[in-house]
């Protein structure tokens, strides 16, 4: 019971349903994951392997991406976009090939409050959209250049 200036008072309770969720609201906030959203592509798989992955990886966090995860058979690829987005604390948004998959990712999980590192190959960022290319982007021309920005950025941009 808290008394006011003028003598009012007012009374709050937290319920076990509103505990429950502020500590859902705030599950993705305390977590070691980072989610992956790129073009499935087998040049894309390279610099995920050599670049992105190693990066999470060295600054302490667990990289999820979609496409190396086993999805339930009574689970949909969105509701587990959706979840892995959710699970999070950031994500990566790779821009390369323009999939309007990676847009819905980034944009949903900035939606949802959470940090989002923009990438993408250096010949493919004059036809990024519009919405998206006035936020800052690592520029990529190389696995090696690509991985040690994001360590820095990663280590900036997303770690307490």
């Amino acid at each position: 019971m808290i008394e006011k200036q003028y003598g009012a008072v007012a009374t709050y309770r937290l319920t076990l349903k509103g505990l429950a969720t502020l500590i859902h609201l705030n599950e993705g906030k305390r977590s070691n994951i980072c989610f992956v959203a790129m073009a499935f592509a087998n040049d894309m798989f390279d610099i995920y392997d050599k670049a992105i992955e190693p990066a999470i990886i060295a600054t302490g966090f667990k990289p999820l991406i979609i496409d190396r995860i086993h999805i339930e058979s009574d689970t949909t690829i969105n509701d587990a976009i959706l979840a892995g987005i959710k699970k999070a604390k950031f994500t990566i948004a790779d821009f390369t090939y323009h999939k309007g998959g990676v847009y819905f990712e980034a944009g949903y999980a900035l939606g949802r409050g959470q940090k989002v590192i923009y990438t993408c190959r250096e010949d493919q960022f004059k036809d990024t959209h519009f919405d998206i290319n006035h936020y800052q982007h690592i520029i990529w021309t190389s696995p090696e250049a690509l991985q040690k920005r994001l360590i820095d950025k990663i280590e900036a941009f997303v770690k307490d």
